[in-house]
């Protein structure tokens, strides 16, 4: 008697507004995530392949921001035929750089941006694409880190519920032997913010500007004291839209 085949996993890749670095991300993982792959049956991954979109999925990685009525269509489509929904990087876990319109004029940007089509345009404020559907599991990063979504990737093969870092920055920074930034009077976000990225920035000497968002039950408003305190609370705020924490942040305090 032969054994039984197991059926592929059938697996989506779809990009809402972005600039695609997480695919791209993705696919900077070449051979290993050929061979990772081939559990699954991919249905739609603009980037490497043409193919017409499958009826159901089991996973679908969705990346970019739900910018506008086109975006929220297409991520309700996906999420409407997939058991399994991962915002893909920081644009679909909190909007990114489109996040900081919140925090600006709006009529005014759009006519600065486009003064010969006016407020013509949708602008609405952004939101994370939890907001919109319902997101079984968020990968972290701007971009993601290739390792990351490997094992995210090995875990739902398996059918293992992926589980989100529960440890700050400042522990990666310690067990790589950084020096603190903080200590050194400068504006460093680490003590706060999820770990899992092995403090790539502050192994170059770079602060930690909160790229994996607030870790959940860490009051923020010490360290948002210490850090007005060096560089005023306009710099921090700028500091916390580039990468969309800034709301987060502040219902952390």
């Amino acid at each position: 008697m032969k054994p039984r085949v197991k059926p592929k996993l059938k697996v989506a890749f779809v990009s809402l507004t972005s600039c695609e670095g997480c695919s791209f991300a993705v696919l900077d993982l070449g051979e290993r995530l050929i061979q990772s792959l081939k559990p699954f049956k991919i249905g739609e991954f603009h980037l490497i392949t043409e193919g017409e979109p499958l009826a159901q999925y089991d996973v679908a990685f969705v990346d970019g921001a739900p910018l506008n009525r086109h975006n929220i269509r297409k991520a309700r489509a996906i999420r409407s035929k997939t058991k399994y929904l991962v915002a893909l990087g920081d644009c679909a876990v909190r909007g990114v750089i489109p996040n900081i319109r919140n925090y600006v004029d709006k009529d005014k940007a759009m006519a600065a941006v486009y003064p010969k089509f006016g407020n013509t345009f949708e602008n609405p404020n952004i939101v994370p694409l939890k907001r919109v559907v319902e997101v079984d599991y968020e990968l972290q990063g701007c971009p993601i880190d290739g390792e990351d979504f490997m094992k995210v990737l090995a875990q739902l093969r398996d059918g293992v519920q992926p589980k989100p870092y529960e440890f700050p920055v400042c522990y990666e920074c310690q067990i790589n032997g950084n020096p603190c930034l903080l200590q050194r009077g400068e504006p460093c976000l680490g003590p706060l913010i999820r770990g899992g990225c092995n403090a790539v920035c502050l192994n170059a000497g770079f602060a930690c500007k909160g790229c994996r968002g607030v870790l959940p039950g860490r009051p923020t408003t010490n360290l948002n004291a210490q850090v007005v305190k060096l560089i005023g609370q306009v710099r921090l705020n700028e500091i916390l839209e580039v990468f969309g924490i800034r709301e987060e942040w502040e219902e952390a305090k």
